[in-house]
């Protein structure tokens, strides 16, 4: 891969690309790693995979081969805490080495009975550099480096891990509709407000214990990915800011107010950066625990998809869990390895359907995956001394991914963000730090998961087809909560947004 000059017609690919010649990009992945997902058994507590003891024999019959066919050798680097059956390898040139098993239509986990010895069936092809592993499920993935769309001059560090902070209330509901929020964490703070009383509690957990049994200890109100632990602190500011725009959409819902509840997954660091290892353990995570939407304010940009994370994301529509995605922002390393790697011209550089950003553009071929984008509508007299592009006057903010096919859900302000303007979604403000503003789609994505759950959530479905009727039927003071504009049509699909407020 990043060894390797490779003529890529990314049209034939993905989504119609002209052809270009692709060069040697730099990787937007963790090198030396490589994500596989074995066949399983779903039995209490969570996911029981092929025994650790015989993925290890495995691993080894799958090492002889390669060692015969003059490669490098691979060992597991860590196992899901949750999911055993998925994993993360590690080993030179890892990252080159294509691992493929049964190709599978739906995204029903089957079981995974291994019999007879080594090497299990496994056999490598020195040909294309393919091992094939008959108990794995689909392809293996890149461990993509995955980012929050937000921009950087805003980021605010407080440093990593500071706490601990682990949610302690008692749940006030036996059947909650939980909104899992993959992101950096909770922070503790005057800003909450009443969404404390949002806060998901484990019913079936106790602090220090693993009770039921999912390989956590004490995951009361979600689990840090990062350090594998139940400290939920948020060093960066990102997921509390998500986690109140969510809950800024509930307030007016008294379904919401007794039902909705937060479960908070970090799977980011304190500078903003995490894997998609650990995402696809959330994921599974969520699932298991019965999330119904996953707010994924986060991504990462790549011409082609990992069909593991596809994979995912049929299991999250078979169990009927919704994904909520940020369209993606401008991002200087990215959109300089697309303009000279990928051949994507600077025009189209936020262009969803010329610049792929994932999960976001699995709403593209996902039922279960809706992207959102901030829009502005301010007006040319308001902008006449600002430095933005006529282009932009009326449609996405300035650094925001669009695409009619991939972008589902625009946001708009109900009120002017400054005197003379109009709408714009651009800049918010900061609730940490008051008196500044914010910006990026990972603050649209929450505004719509915070409106489907109030709207939606009483008669649930996963089809966004469904919601979409739902929101369109459902009305307020502005009219229906889903609305179509002609002016979006080129930005979102068939021209939807909503106002940030209802009421």
């Amino acid at each position: 891969m990043r060894n390797s000059l490779v003529l890529l017609t990314i049209g034939s690919i993905l989504f119609g690309f002209a052809s270009c010649q692709k060069q040697t990009a730099p990787p937007n992945y963790a090198v030396d790693q490589n994500i596989i997902l074995f066949r399983t058994d779903k039995l209490r507590g969570g996911w029981s995979s092929i025994p650790v003891q015989k993925q290890l024999r495995m691993i080894d019959s799958a090492n002889a081969l390669l060692k015969k066919a003059g490669k490098d050798t691979m060992k597991i680097a860590r196992w899901c805490a949750c999911d055993s059956s998925l994993i993360l390898l590690e080993g030179k040139d890892l990252d080159d080495l294509k691992i493929n098993g049964r190709e599978l239509a739906d995204g029903t986990r089957p079981s995974g009975g291994v019999s007879g010895d080594p090497p299990y069936d496994i056999s490598f092809n020195s040909g294309n550099n393919t091992l094939i592993w008959p108990q794995l499920i689909g392809e293996s993935s890149l461990n993509y480096v995955t980012q929050l769309p937000y921009e950087p001059a805003n980021k605010d560090a407080f440093g990593p891990n500071t706490g601990p902070f682990t949610p302690t209330l008692s749940p006030n509901t036996t059947t909650p509709f939980i909104i899992a929020i993959t992101d950096t964490g909770i922070r503790p703070g005057p800003w909450l407000g009443g969404l404390l009383n949002f806060f998901w509690v484990n019913p079936n957990e106790t602090p220090g214990k693993d009770i039921d049994r999912n390989g956590m200890k004490g995951d009361m109100g979600g689990w840090n990915f990062i350090n594998n632990s139940p400290n939920l602190y948020d060093s960066v500011g990102h997921g509390t800011r998500v986690s109140s725009l969510i809950h800024e959409q509930l307030t007016g819902s008294e379904w919401a107010q007794r039902n909705v509840r937060f479960m908070f997954l970090k799977t980011f660091k304190h500078n903003g950066k995490g894997i998609l290892f650990d995402n696809l353990c959330a994921m599974s995570y969520a699932r298991q625990k019965g999330a119904k939407i996953i707010n994924a304010s986060w991504g990462y940009y790549n011409p082609s998809q990992s069909k593991l994370l596809a994979y995912f994301i049929k299991e999250l529509s078979s169990s009927g869990v919704l994904v909520v995605a940020a369209a993606g922002n401008a991002d200087s390393t990215a959109d300089a390895s697309a303009k000279l790697y990928w051949g994507v011209a600077p025009n189209n550089l936020r262009n969803s359907g010329l610049n792929p950003f994932w999960p976001a553009c699995f709403s593209g071929s996902f039922s279960n995956v809706i992207t959102a984008t901030t829009l502005n509508a301010e007006t040319k007299v308001a902008l006449k001394d600002r430095n933005i592009p006529s282009n932009q006057l009326i449609g996405p903010c300035g650094n925001q991914n669009y695409s009619a096919s991939y972008v589902n859900i625009g946001v708009l302000n109900n009120q002017p963000h400054t005197a003379g303007s109009a709408y714009s979604f651009c800049q918010i403000v900061d609730i940490l730090n008051q008196g500044k503003s914010t910006s990026g789609s990972s603050y649209a994505a929450p505004v719509v998961t915070g409106k489907i759950a109030a709207y939606a959530g009483p008669n649930w479905s996963s089809s966004k087809d469904i919601l979409y009727q739902k929101l369109l039927q459902t009305t307020s003071v502005y009219g229906s909560v889903l609305k179509t504009d002609p002016k979006f049509v080129p930005f979102t699909t068939n021209g939807f947004y909503v106002f940030r407020e209802d009421k």
